[in-house]
């Protein structure tokens, strides 16, 4: 069964956002951000049950990786800004569809949420993996004819 998120890929809804991060790259960060969500077991702590009787005995330590992983996921969650960590938790980590309103603004309010879902899964991806600097051309180039670079080019073999 296909999660939200694949769904919405399907769907074409991961195209927005950065240039620079493609759809599989926002599908990484993504399940590299729920790996680690599970594998840290924070989706598993229950509130302690205090009718119980309190027993001091010796409890199983955490495992070093379970460790490792809440500090990744935490990290990771610092890493986003209040809606992108709201946006992460629930299509992401808990797996809801996102709801928008029904009225006049609908389709606006779509195009934002798919925008807003993006731009949450680049923020992840430039977690994990770091903002990827453009290689751009200089503007210069497409604004000079061949006759001004031939004679530019005549010029300077003649300079040496």
């Amino acid at each position: 069964m296909a999660t939200v998120l694949q769904k919405y890929l399907e769907k074409g809804w991961l195209k927005y956002g950065d240039e620079f991060v493609t759809e599989k790259g926002r599908m990484d960060a993504a399940d590299r951000f729920y790996a680690d969500f599970y594998k840290s077991g924070i989706s598993d702590f229950r509130v302690p049950d205090l009718s119980k009787p309190r027993v001091d005995g010796g409890g199983v330590p955490t495992p070093d990786f379970v460790l490792a992983a809440r500090d990744r996921w935490g990290n990771a969650y610092k890493a986003l800004n209040i809606w992108q960590a709201d946006m992460a938790m629930s299509v992401i980590c808990w797996d809801r569809a996102i709801k928008v309103k029904a009225g006049a603004r609908y389709q606006h309010d779509l195009e934002v949420a798919k925008e807003r879902l993006c731009l949450t899964l680049d923020a992840l991806y430039y977690h994990y993996w770091g903002k990827q600097i453009p290689v751009r051309k200089h503007k210069i180039e497409a604004m000079m004819s061949d006759a001004s670079k031939e004679d530019f080019e005549k010029w300077l073999q003649a300079m040496r």
